[in-house]
């Protein structure tokens, strides 16, 4: 399965707004042609309404109180896999930082029918972690980062060496079910290690299968995106 992390360079506003300062952006993007999970700052009463991905842009429907703006993202590297069929799954919001997920065609999920959800923030002096964990279906998915405060970009704190040296950015990463979460072992010599809950999440004759994801490393900001299958054990 092929994964890839695209960064962003640029944005074109669709919207016809009236000199009022927009505060949306696009933090970026990280999946493949099965399950893709794009970041936006949003305020948080603003609501996505839509969203779709084609294969150099994200073009985002929202509401701010006044009616459906739009709104689209250029994607620096064009990529077959984002074809207009990628289908817009749902959203969870945390702390002004919005998480769209899409799926391949043919998933039988629903935009917005996230049956379980959850979401927590961490700040500290010079980072601040965050992650979401949601299923839609048959499918559970995790979102992990850790990014700089405004501390840590003033002192320039550069978080990728912070946590890594040399090529260990390259090692093989993955979030591991142990009892009721989701381990994540990172970081020089696999030092770090974050555990999120997940009861609730599958069922007593449930268990996760197939799974794949990606990260995405700059010196402000470490993400990690996982997906699970979930497989039902009756007969």
């Amino acid at each position: 399965m092929r994964i890839f992390i695209i960064p962003i360079v640029s944005f074109i506003f669709l919207c016809s707004g009236c000199g009022v300062k927009q505060e949306l952006h696009f933090d970026g993007f990280i999946g493949n042609n099965d399950r893709s999970t794009v970041e936006v700052s949003l305020p948080e009463k603003w609501k996505v309404v839509n969203a779709s991905l084609e294969p150099d842009q994200l073009n985002l429907e929202y509401d701010r109180g006044s009616g459906i703006e739009k709104q689209t993202f250029s994607i620096s590297h064009q990529s077959p896999e984002l074809d207009i069929n990628m289908e817009f799954r749902g959203v969870i919001k945390l702390d002004g930082l919005t998480l769209l997920y899409f799926t391949k065609p043919g998933d039988p999920q629903l935009t917005d029918n996230l049956q379980l959800s959850t979401a927590k923030s961490s700040t500290w002096l010079k980072i601040r972690e965050e992650y979401a964990i949601f299923r839609t279906g048959n499918w559970l998915m995790i979102h992990f980062t850790i990014e700089n405060t405004s501390v840590g970009n003033l002192l320039f704190t550069n978080l990728r060496k912070k946590f890594y040296s040399g090529t260990d950015t390259a090692q093989t990463v993955t979030f591991k079910h142990i009892d009721d979460a989701l381990v994540l072992n990172f970081g020089k010599n696999y030092s770090e290690k974050r555990s999120f809950p997940i009861h609730g999440f599958i069922k007593p004759h449930e268990s996760l299968g197939n799974n794949g994801g990606a990260n995405s490393f700059s010196k402000n900001k470490l993400s990690w995106t996982w997906h699970y299958q979930i497989d039902s054990n009756q007969l």
